[in-house]
């Protein structure tokens, strides 16, 4: 997190308290990752499941430092539009049942997860429904965190390829004889949009910002 409860962001071999459970947290001053608040243990808290990245950052530095890292009860919500909206800014693994509580804890939401690391192995398609552009992939091997989400639209970043719209997602039921067992095939379906101005002001809506 970037934030005490204080809203101080860290310093070398500071010491504070987290805004969400108020327990004791430390500063992360390194060279190598961005400088961050950790707790000593997660045990009371499940606001910080990975520590902010420059990826993080950049999502983040499109809207005033004031709706990053916004406390809901022992939660801190990413990114809180000013009329309510959250948007989640997920990079790493995820345990599905957290993606199925953070939707019921903030219903008003959206996801944004990285795809950077896997959008080499997709094969997207392109294709027209009900007379509008639409894209395609299947999720042979998905990433359960991705495909168990419902907010739908969320979004997949795909870096400078771009960032594909999630309309909705089909699962098919599949055998393989090879190995005899049963497996699911996971067929996500929306946009691959440009990241560029218009839809990070149609995502941010009013609270946009150039960064």
């Amino acid at each position: 997190m970037q934030f005490d409860a204080n809203r101080n962001k860290p310093t070398p071999s500071a010491v504070s308290e987290c805004p969400a459970c108020h327990t004791k947290i430390v500063a992360k001053c390194g060279s190598i990752k961005v400088w961050h608040w950790a707790h000593e243990s997660l045990i009371n808290c499940d606001a910080n499941w990975e520590p902010t990245s420059e990826w993080h950052l950049w999502w983040q530095s499109h809207v005033h430092e004031d709706l990053t890292e916004v406390i809901n009860n022992r939660h801190i919500a990413d990114i809180k539009l000013t009329n309510g909206k959250v948007i989640e800014v997920q990079h790493s693994n995820l345990p599905v049942e957290v993606v199925s509580e953070r939707e019921a804890f903030y219903g008003n939401m959206t996801w944004i997860f990285d795809g950077q690391e896997f959008y080499k192995r997709l094969r997207i398609k392109e294709k027209e429904f009900m007379g509008e552009p639409s894209h395609s992939f299947s999720f042979k091997h998905p990433r359960q965190y991705i495909v168990q989400a419902t907010k739908f639209p969320f979004y997949i970043d795909f870096g400078s390829e771009g960032i594909f719209e999630v309309r909705g997602i089909k699962i098919y039921e599949n055998y393989s004889e090879t190995y005899e067992k049963d497996y699911k095939t996971y067929f996500i379906y929306g946009l691959l949009r440009d990241k560029d101005e218009d839809f990070l002001k149609e995502l941010f809506g009013s609270d946009y910002v150039s960064g």
